[in-house]
């Protein structure tokens, strides 16, 4: 029996991964110079905001401490804010935040 809803035995490509420990993995594919994603613990205001690692267009990060049902998205050359393009919740429908 798995002790989130989320965790599963398997991962895919991109995308985000929640572990058990609440730490989260963020991997992108982008053809972008700079990357981040902004994990916000409440609509007040961002809680993170960390730079992905580019290899190849492929831009990864693990980020600790990260609570299920939390928002997040992904900012593209220090403004542009996007959402996940393969997030596995939308619980504010396609046009707003995912959560994990």
């Amino acid at each position: 029996m798995l002790d989130s809803p989320t965790e599963r035995s398997w991962n895919l490509q991109f995308g985000t991964s929640v572990r058990g420990d609440n730490t989260v993995d963020f991997r992108l594919g982008a053809e972008s110079d700079q990357l981040a994603v902004r994990i916000r613990e409440n609509a007040a205001h961002d809680s993170m905001m960390r730079s992905l690692n580019s290899e190849d267009s492929e831009f990864v990060v693990t980020v600790p401490q990260v609570d299920e049902g939390t928002d997040y998205f992904y900012v593209l050359e220090g403004e542009r804010e996007r959402p996940d393009p393969v997030s596995r919740w939308q619980p504010h429908g396609v046009h707003g935040l995912p959560a994990l």
